[in-house]
């Protein structure tokens, strides 16, 4: 089963429009299309935009993720492992692409039909699910990215899937994460296990956002 949807969300205005049908809770989507702009929620502390497209991955997009598993500087971020060639990971991606988690939803994120990351809504609950994104190379770090990726998740999370509560995590090490989950109006709600990050034993915290909260920041930003 699939989303038939064209997904367009402009988070600095609060417009949003679904066109064709979305079949909620199956497992797949096809073309998501969100604009938005760096910073806040409400998009008014930067005036540089990032515009977004979110789709469904291919198997053909295996290369590029293995690519991105030979980025040593990634990779220690992102708790993957490093590998020393891209065809050492090329297969598993494909096979990673061809059979995913049945309660995985695993967008890419393109920034002018260039892969910049990925966005991903995990969950087997119909009314919840967790927040996932990353942004790679490194090379493509420190452009807004990750923020609009994350902002991107949680619109389509909301406007496409129908859900009434995102959560999310990040380890406390990682204050650039933290930060971005913050951007979102998200709201701490405890802390999760530890981990090491980059040879320092921290914890993850935890974040939530309801729909009812999300709806009502956009509608103030439209103002």
């Amino acid at each position: 089963m699939s989303h038939s949807v064209a997904f367009v969300y402009h988070g600095a205005t609060g417009a949003r429009t679904v066109q064709n049908s979305i079949h909620r809770h199956t497992e797949q989507c096809r073309c998501i299309r969100l604009r938005t702009r760096k910073g806040s929620l409400t998009g008014r502390t930067h005036n540089c935009e990032v515009d977004l497209t979110l789709r469904e991955l291919t198997t053909a997009d295996a290369e590029t993720l293995a690519r991105w598993q030979t980025d040593a500087l990634f990779c220690a971020h992102a708790g993957w492992k490093r590998r020393e060639s891209q065809q050492q990971s090329v297969e598993w991606w494909r096979n990673q692409i061809s059979h995913p988690d049945p309660h995985l939803i695993r967008l890419l994120a393109l920034d002018t039909q260039r892969p910049v990351g990925y966005v991903d809504l995990h969950g087997s609950s119909r009314v919840e699910r967790e927040l996932g994104y990353l942004v790679g190379p490194s090379a493509s770090w420190g452009h807004g990215l990750g923020t609009a990726a994350a902002r991107a998740g949680v619109a389509f999370g909301f406007e496409g899937l129908g859900l009434t509560r995102i959560w999310a995590e990040a380890i406390e090490a990682n204050a650039a994460s933290v930060k971005v989950l913050r951007r979102l109006g998200m709201r701490e709600i405890g802390f999760g296990h530890e981990e090491d990050f980059l040879g320092q034993t921290s914890r993850y915290v935890q974040f939530e956002i309801m729909a009812a909260d999300w709806r009502q920041s956009v509608n103030l930003a439209a103002r």
